[in-house]
């Protein structure tokens, strides 16, 4: 069954926010961000740390995000798929 343009639309953006505000919650707690969860000093008991470093695995796991525009290129815009390379 092919993937619907919609379901890899709303995936990307996903993805994509996820990271942005995993990188913004790491500046904003500047030396605290990396520490682990188990560390005296450890903002939000490391939960931000731990966000920051699953949200790049993210645009990974069910299609890379290059994958899936290519998916809302052809369905959801009507545009031309890629050349396939040759054997």
């Amino acid at each position: 069954m092919p993937t619907p343009y919609e379901t890899a639309l709303c995936k990307v953006m996903a993805d994509e926010l996820g990271q942005a505000v995993a990188a913004f919650g790491m500046e904003m707690l500047g030396l605290y961000a990396p520490l682990k969860p188990d560390s005296r000093s450890a903002k939000l008991r490391g939960s931000i740390q731990h966000l920051y470093q699953t949200s790049m695995g993210q645009t990974i796991a069910g299609g890379t995000s290059e994958v899936l525009r290519s998916t809302v290129a052809t369905r959801g815009l009507g545009l031309p798929s890629e050349p396939r390379a040759r054997d």
